[in-house]
């Protein structure tokens, strides 16, 4: 189990390319921000031997916006070549990740063969600083809401309620809601529940 009380993985970044763990059976992430496809590549490189899965309040920053580039590029999960620059601020980079959750739910219903548990839930009234779930027994109702998206702007990350950025936010819910029902079902057939 991966938890912060703060969002990570994009910013603080988390390298995980260098890690891998031969006999990882479940893992779970928690607040975790998805801003490229690294960290779910490191999910799939543990193919053989993961059958539990559990996200939760994790959530894909699909669109960043990067003030004192120099500073923070020893922060973030990104080079300087993933950058654009900003037609209306010439002092802000921009980031833009394509992949939503219908894409990583796919990449997971087929790059996970054994995965026989998988839980998804992004509702921010889970937990807290003080009572994060690896601390009791619990069991992650999968659901998807409007905080499984995010962006990142000059150091903060937002859900769709405190930011609007140029393009608007994902209007994927039934491509993400129809992927999501297809792994739950291939994953309850592989747990012989279906």
């Amino acid at each position: 189990s991966l938890y912060s009380s703060l969002p990570w993985g994009f910013y603080p970044k988390f390298n995980m390319e260098d890690l891998h763990f031969p006999h990882l059976h479940s893992l779970t992430l928690g607040n975790f921000s998805f801003a490229d496809d690294e960290p779910l590549n490191w999910i799939l490189k543990h193919s053989a031997t993961v059958k539990e899965l559990y996200m939760d309040r994790c959530f894909i920053l699909f669109y960043a916006e990067i003030g004192g580039v120099e500073d923070m590029l020893d922060r973030i999960s990104l080079e300087t070549s993933d950058l654009e620059d900003n037609s209306e601020d010439s002092d802000v980079l921009v980031y833009h990740y394509p992949r939503r959750w219908h894409d990583y739910f796919a990449s997971i219903q087929s790059g996970l063969p054994h995965l026989s548990r998988f839980g998804f839930a992004s509702k921010p009234s889970r937990w807290n600083r003080f009572n994060m779930p690896l601390h009791r027994g619990w069991n992650l109702r999968t659901e998807l809401t409007s905080d499984c998206y995010g962006v990142f702007s000059c150091g903060f990350e937002w859900s769709p309620s405190h930011f609007q950025p140029p393009n608007g936010w994902p209007n994927c819910g039934q491509q993400d809601l129809d992927a999501l029902r297809g792994l739950q079902r291939v994953v309850r057939q592989r747990a012989g529940l279906n």
